[in-house]
């Protein structure tokens, strides 16, 4: 499965959302993203963080997406974190997936 498909699959299934009709590309996954987080944000703030913190986002990185000034909203930025924190987990998993052992005895 391409990177792009299960990074979305696992960003739909972490953060409990219906699955888009179409993420063409990288792009649009952040669009779709910064939406839902921008909403989450403004009505539920607290799952917000409560999902960045079990998603393992780095604490530093979500402050300082939160701080005034920055180059990207905080919707933006924080999407941001979470599409590479779970490009980063599919990665490792790719990387240390062990074949399973078929016991032909």
């Amino acid at each position: 499965m391409p990177i792009l498909e299960e990074t979305t699959a696992l960003i739909v299934r972490d953060l409990n959302l219906t699955t888009p009709t179409s993420i063409p590309d990288e792009a649009a996954l952040l669009d779709y993203l910064s939406e839902v987080v921008a909403h989450m944000i403004a009505h539920k703030l607290d799952l917000l963080m409560s999902t960045l913190y079990r998603l393992d986002v780095d604490e530093k990185k979500i402050q300082q997406a939160l701080l005034p000034g920055q180059k990207d909203s905080a919707d933006v930025a924080l999407a941001k974190l979470i599409i590479e924190r779970q490009k980063k987990r599919i990665e490792t998993k790719r990387a240390f997936s062990v074949n399973k052992i078929i016991d032909e005895g």
